[in-house]
């Protein structure tokens, strides 16, 4: 088995929501990824998604800073830690 970033890169399609199914606010995101990626020889075959499941709470963890961030960018806001203990 071996990883190799696809060539061509991927194809993904965001859905951005802003509430939740109960009409509450909720800002989220819905990504589809396709599991076909492009080959450094320029074929198109299936991407290796063992990886992709591997690293899926790395990137959502990822994906809610930066979406923090922009959100607060955008309100002149800043985010900060906070211990509960």
């Amino acid at each position: 088995m071996y990883r190799v970033r696809p060539a061509g890169g991927l194809v993904a399609a965001r859905f951005r929501h802003y509430e939740a199914r109960s009409g509450l606010p909720l800002l989220h995101d819905h990504l589809m990824l396709s599991v076909k990626g492009q080959r450094l020889d320029g074929k198109w075959g299936s991407i290796h998604s063992e990886a992709l499941f591997e690293n899926t709470v790395a990137a959502s963890a990822l994906y809610n800073e930066t979406v923090a961030a922009e959100v607060c960018e955008e309100l002149g806001l800043a985010t900060g830690f906070v211990s509960w203990f």
